[in-house]
């Protein structure tokens, strides 16, 4: 994961924030550019799907896959378990 590529992962995972604990697992690209293609680099690596948007939201809504959203923390920060539920949790 490139610089580029995470700073939007920490954006779809709403970090920096106070509690260093992620709130979000969505990022809305523009239908071009530079983050469109970083998102699509990360979807080919598997860290990253794309999920059908709506007329509200634009074409593509991406997300983290755990494997993204772990290269994206910090140290210190921690994922949200509703949004990933620690591993081996059923």
């Amino acid at each position: 994961m490139n610089r580029d590529q995470l700073t939007l992962a920490r954006q779809a995972l709403g970090l920096p924030n106070p509690r260093r604990q992620s709130y979000a697992n969505h990022f809305v690209a523009p239908p071009r550019g530079e983050a469109l293609e970083a998102w699509g680099e990360m979807i080919r690596a598997g860290l990253a799907i794309c999920r059908t948007g709506s007329a509200e939201t634009g074409p593509a809504i991406f997300a983290l896959t755990r494997a993204g959203a772990d290269r994206a923390l910090a140290p210190g920060e921690r994922l949200n378990p509703t949004d990933f539920p620690p591993i081996g949790a059923h």
